[in-house]
This record gives structure tokens, sequence and C-alpha cells, in this order.
């Protein structure tokens, strides 16, 4: 498995002074433990997951312990130490918590050196404001799914996703087809977080294909609406198809 494949980059004005532009990695999405336990069973790793994330909780419990006990841990992949923020007055002054503060430094090690060295840059545009975006449409036992049944539970899998005010009408999930003449939005979401949307697809939907809409405030405060970009339509079937 390739940990590295193609880095999305785009250029944007810099608020420096000195500098014009600058380049910003446009990231595809955030990948949490869970999501790493699954990518090593579909690469066919050899440990189930409690194993491996017992594993891996062990070696970065220990990786932890060394650099509390003031080592400097060296592993191929990385190098990791704790720095010293903060300033002092003089050579006989000490550690404040509210003045300093101990942090993590890390460095690229040898193996991954190499290969972020050699990791392939593509230029795209620059995304502007950030807005919801869908990644992938689940069933609990099928995922990435392109039929869906009206009246079963889905999830929406991406980022940027949560509604802000549940009260607000305009937010929320929304399906969309040519033969409607307004989309109609799901009642009620029994998961709403930034990353996941789990809801029932309205149960009275007719049988069409559609596209699932989400519009939010995206941030805290924001009033203006966004929505997500198109993603693959879901064909909706009725229960007795």
């Amino acid at each position: 498995m390739s940990l590295f494949n193609m880095i999305d980059y785009f250029v944007k004005q810099s608020n420096l002074p000195g500098k014009r532009c600058v380049g910003e990695v446009n990231y595809r999405k955030t990948v949490n433990l869970d999501d790493i336990l699954k990518q090593v069973r579909r690469e066919g790793g050899m440990l189930i997951s409690s194993e491996t994330e017992t594993a891996l909780k062990n070696v970065f419990s220990i990786i932890l312990a060394n650099l509390q006990e003031g080592n400097k841990v060296n592993l191929p992949w990385m190098q990791l130490y704790l720095s010293m923020q903060g300033e002092f007055e003089n050579e006989g002054s000490k550690y404040d918590p509210k003045q300093h503060e101990l942090v993590l430094k890390i460095r690229t090690g040898s193996q991954w050196k190499e290969a972020i060295r050699q990791t392939r840059v593509r230029k795209v545009r620059n995304p502007g404001k950030a807005r919801p975006g869908i990644r992938q449409i689940d069933l609990y036992h099928r995922e990435d799914v392109q039929e869906v049944v009206a009246g079963q539970m889905i999830v929406l899998r991406g980022y940027n996703l949560k509604t802000r005010d549940i009260r607000d009408s305009r937010q929320g999930v929304f399906f969309v087809s040519h033969e409607m003449r307004e989309p109609i939005q799901v009642p009620e979401l029994f998961t709403n977080t930034m990353k996941q949307l789990r809801f029932i697809v309205p149960a009275h939907l007719p049988a069409g294909k559609y596209e699932i809409i989400v519009r939010s405030t995206v941030h805290q405060g924001n009033k203006e609406l966004r929505e997500n970009s198109p993603y693959k339509k879901v064909r909706v079937l009725r229960p007795n198809d």
C-alpha cells in the first residue's frame, strides 16, 4: 500500500509582508484511527482490528513514556522530541506554566523523507470558502451505495456536513429531482456531525433518481448558506419495488 499518492494544492494571495502568493495543500479529508483500521483490513492485514488497535495504543503509550522521561525517539519514519516554548528573563529563571510550554516536535525520518520528496503534486482551483462535501453514501450493511429505499436509514460521510441550526428550514439534507418543483427535505437527523449525517430517506419520496444536497452555514456564527458540490445521483426505490 502506498501511503502517498497525489497532493492537490492551490495558490492564493499571502497575508505575510514580502510574500505575494503562497501554495496551500487542499486536504481531501481527515483520517482517524477507525479509518486506518479499515484500511488495514482492506489491504489484507494479518491482524484483526482489535489486535491492531491494541498494538498501536501500546506502541504510542511507550513512545509517550519515553518522551516524558526526557528521551528523543528516533524511528525510521519520524523523530520525536519535546521542546520548550516561552522566554526566560535570565539564567536563574524557572519554568512557569503560565509563560512556558512543553511542545512536541516531529521531524520526518529517513524512510518517509524520500517518499514524501517523490510525492506527485497537482494544482487545483482555489476552493474558496468552506462548504459541505459528500464523500460517500452508506447503508449499515453496504458501503458507497447508489440505490436506497424510501423509509430506509442511510448515512452521508464527508466534511462540513453539520446543520448548525436545526430550526432553520433552509439548512439540512434535501432530495432534489428535475421532476419536482421543490426539493424534499429530510425531517430529522439522527446523527448531525461535521463528518456524518444519519437519517431516514423520506418515506413518501417517489421512485426515481435524485441528487442529495446538504445546505449549511458551515461555521458557528456564519449566516451565509452554502451547499455541497454535485455528488453522484442515487436511485430511490419504493419498499415494494
